[in-house]
């Protein structure tokens, strides 16, 4: 029941922080006085679509990078909650050994997947950061000829 309520409440804590910021509406550039309706709105939205970032081009690397936050941030929050739990069942152990075991490698296996995973993503990025300046550098190369 304890595990029930708690995991509730992570759960619940992980909504509320994850729950999207309130977007502040974009300045009206264009007069609109005159125009109902739809050519009303279609006014008041020109504009908009730039500044929200949807009208522009996005560069492949940009989607690819948020990408890789978004996973890392979900193993930090899985990482989180199997330290808690591991946590949980060593303080609750009461002298059991076989569950004091069972926490302590949760615990390992948790830090040993956090590690495995922060080394990958350290080796990719200096990959990637080294074949995007080479690509660079070539493509820059082959407009001055």
């Amino acid at each position: 029941m304890r595990l029930a309520i708690s995991l509730l409440f992570l759960v619940s804590l992980f909504g509320f922080l994850s729950a999207p910021l309130p977007a502040s509406a974009a300045e009206e550039k264009v007069e609109c006085e005159g125009k109902v309706g739809l050519e009303l709105a279609k006014c008041r939205l020109e504009g908009v679509e730039t500044e929200a970032g949807f009208g522009a081009e996005i560069d492949p690397v940009v989607i690819v990078g948020n990408a890789i936050n978004v996973f890392l941030s979900i193993l930090g929050v899985i990482f989180l909650v199997l330290t808690v739990y591991a946590g949980y069942l060593w303080m609750t152990a009461r002298g059991d050994d076989q569950q004091v075991t069972k926490a302590k490698d949760i615990l390992k296996a948790a830090v040993i997947g956090v590690a495995i995973t922060l080394s990958a993503y350290a080796i990719s990025s200096f990959v990637i950061s080294r074949l995007v300046q080479t690509s660079e550098v070539e493509f820059r190369k082959g407009e001055i000829k």
